[in-house]
């Protein structure tokens, strides 16, 4: 797994769950270079393999304390434009009718919190944080 994220070290304090070490070892010992496509490394898919989503709701959320935000900023910044992302249900600009997968698209990232931050908050009995409850809120948008 290869990751261009400054946040790949700037966030090893602060994501006690995940270290580099440790993310290369799962990528490699799941993922054989011959096994390495868009479903294993969405990073690296085209723009248009997007194109034709078979989805209706897409969420994208992450921690802005986690090891590879920069990386799903990235991803995300691909897929939108790949789907031709209908943002709260605004349409965005689109090239050919038809040519985009029509599908309403959310991304959250949430402000001091790590990539399982809602699973902590249940684990450790908190209050449930943001990523808890914008998760919650999008099922209910979309169910």
């Amino acid at each position: 797994m290869e990751s261009k994220s400054w946040f790949h070290d700037a966030n090893v304090p602060r994501d006690f769950e995940l270290n580099r070490d440790h993310l290369w070892w799962l990528s490699n010992t799941f993922i054989t270079e011959t096994d390495k496509s868009a479903y294993s490394q969405p990073l690296d898919a085209e723009v248009s393999w997007w194109n034709k989503l078979p989805a209706k709701n897409v969420m994208v959320i992450c921690g802005e304390d986690e090891l590879m935000v920069d990386d799903i900023e990235e991803f995300v910044d691909k897929f939108e434009e790949g789907i031709g992302a209908r943002i709260g249900g605004e349409n965005k600009e689109e090239s050919e009718k038809g040519s985009k997968a029509e599908v309403d698209f959310k991304f959250v990232k949430c402000e001091n919190e790590l990539h399982i931050e809602c699973f902590n908050d249940a684990e450790w009995g908190l209050a449930p944080g943001r990523m808890a409850l914008e998760v919650w809120k999008w099922f209910e948008e979309v169910c």
